[in-house]
């Protein structure tokens, strides 16, 4: 007979804490059953057709034994191993048949029982509702030539759980893993560590795969920990093993977004083909797209677009992806968010546009990308504030340039009655002032508190722009609530201005 694992099941008693493990071997299903927690467990290998005993509990499974005595048990079982011609050693160990020689796993405290598939003893146990079923693993997809004519596991597993399909999760190579006693925690440090073969080990052992560390790390997950730190191939083994992958700590922050952020883009591959949730929101409103938007993560912006994500949604200040991807200067993510559809001039809660936000921080490339895609470049946001005038507050020499060449308008005003020039000058960007005043700026115009670009200029002692002003023809003597530039000067102790204003 040709041994070969091909496929393999593992089935969770929700009452029983014990695991049972089941591979196919031609046309028949080799079962191994094996205790999980502390206590007696038997050893050998046996034949039973069409019988499954659950060791040292008291539930009886396709009949043949009750009892949690071990030597009763043992004795039960080895003399069901005699009548079907394939009797293990008086002393339960494995049969020195070759069709059942090195066959199971290397588990310690085993139970090996040979089921034929064509009598349907696998089908019953797989519909008992006793039993949570887990499909776990797919091996040798190539060998499956040798078993045409039986059903395999994962079907049989289906059966009786069509409306559970959740039930059923796939779960790659644990066969031939050594299982491992271990908590949810060592899951977790493991997939930290990326240790692969302990967290096989680990979840072959029982342990929870979605165990959560509440109290001291949030409500991380081994996914969410495996995800955060780039470790593609433990979080491919544990999404084939059935981990939730929407699954997310405490602040609503799920395994995708955290790789997203960290820019892990193999990860974020594998969570989407495991189909996650490419929306989902934190708590505060981010989404997977607007952190790798806003850490200029672009591979892993191109794969959520092409995914579908929501190019537009927003946290909860109103920013969208392409708002803080302008934010933070990262020009090809905003071409390809402008490329995917996205609103160009969505504005945040307190009216500012991507933009104007880009203006605000001196990003020349993104405020460039932005007005070739149409970027409105007279909006404002609450304050009355436009593009303009946030570049030349914040001192972008070379945005103001651009705007400017775009036909921004250098006059418009704040809801305090503030220009451009205005900024400018009270700042003391003295070539942002002169380019102003080039493009037709009006000198003269005064704030809502009075306040002329050269008053306001004197009187934080911003000589240059002073100089500036008054070479282009500016008032002297236009002040503030009956003050000159001259009196304010003086009164600042700016001795320096007083010779250019008398």
């Amino acid at each position: 007979m040709s041994e070969k694992w091909i496929q393999a099941c593992v089935l969770h008693g929700s009452k029983t804490g014990y695991h049972v493990f089941v591979h196919q071997v031609d046309r028949h299903f080799r079962i191994v059953d094996w205790k999980k927690g502390d206590g007696w467990s038997l050893r050998g290998a046996v034949t039973i057709s069409c019988h499954i005993v659950h060791a040292a509990s008291k539930m009886q499974i396709q009949g043949i034994c009750t009892t949690t005595d071990k030597n009763e048990l043992q004795g039960k079982i080895q003399a069901c191993a005699q009548q079907s011609g394939d009797g293990g050693d008086a002393d339960g160990t494995p049969s020195s048949d070759p069709k059942t020689k090195d066959t199971k796993p290397q588990l310690t405290s085993a139970i090996v029982v040979e089921i034929d598939a064509a009598e349907g003893g696998v089908l019953n146990l797989y519909s008992n509702p006793k039993w949570d079923v887990e499909v776990m693993v797919l091996v040798k997809p190539s060998a499956a030539e040798d078993n045409r004519q039986a059903p395999a596991p994962i079907n049989c597993a289906m059966i009786g759980w069509e409306k559970q399909p959740s039930v059923v999760r796939v779960i790659p190579s644990l066969l031939g893993v050594k299982p491992i006693r271990g908590t949810g925690a060592d899951l977790i440090e493991a997939a930290h560590k990326a240790d692969e073969m302990k967290v096989k080990g680990l979840l072959a052992g029982g342990v929870s795969i979605d165990w959560t560390d509440d109290e001291e790390m949030e409500g991380v997950t081994p996914l969410y920990m495996a995800a955060q730190e780039g470790h593609e191939g433990v979080v491919s083994t544990l999404l084939q093993a059935g981990a939730d992958e929407n699954k997310a700590k405490n602040r609503g922050a799920a395994p995708l977004l955290i790789a997203a952020l960290k820019g892990h883009h193999g990860v974020v591959t594998l969570l989407l083909q495991a189909g996650a949730d490419k929306n989902k929101v934190r708590t505060d409103g981010v989404t997977p797209l607007w952190m790798a938007a806003q850490n200029g993560h672009l591979d892993v912006v191109s794969t959520l677009l092409q995914a579908g994500a929501d190019k537009n949604k927003t946290w909860k200040n109103g920013a969208a992806p392409l708002y803080v991807a302008a934010q933070k200067g990262h020009v090809d993510v905003v071409t390809a968010l402008l490329e995917a559809g996205a609103d160009k001039n969505k504005a945040a809660k307190d009216g500012s546009t991507p933009l104007l936000i880009a203006a605000a921080k001196g990003h020349e490339g993104v405020v460039s990308v932005l007005l070739k895609a149409g970027a409105f470049r007279h909006k404002a946001d609450n304050n009355g504030a436009t593009p303009l005038y946030a570049a030349a507050q914040e001192g972008s020499q070379e945005v103001v340039s651009a705007l400017l060449e775009a036909g921004a308008d250098p006059n418009k005003v704040t809801k305090d009655g503030a220009t451009p020039l205005y900024a400018a000058a009270q700042e003391g960007h003295h070539k942002i002032v002169s380019a102003l005043l080039q493009a037709g700026a009006h000198r003269h115009k005064a704030a809502n508190t009075g306040a002329t670009p050269l008053f306001i200029a004197a009187q934080n002692g911003h000589k240059e722009v002073v100089s500036t002003l008054l070479q282009s023809g500016t008032e002297k003597n236009k002040g503030k609530n009956g003050l000159t530039p001259l009196q304010i000067a003086t009164r600042q102790g700016h001795n320096d201005l007083v010779t250019l204003l008398q």
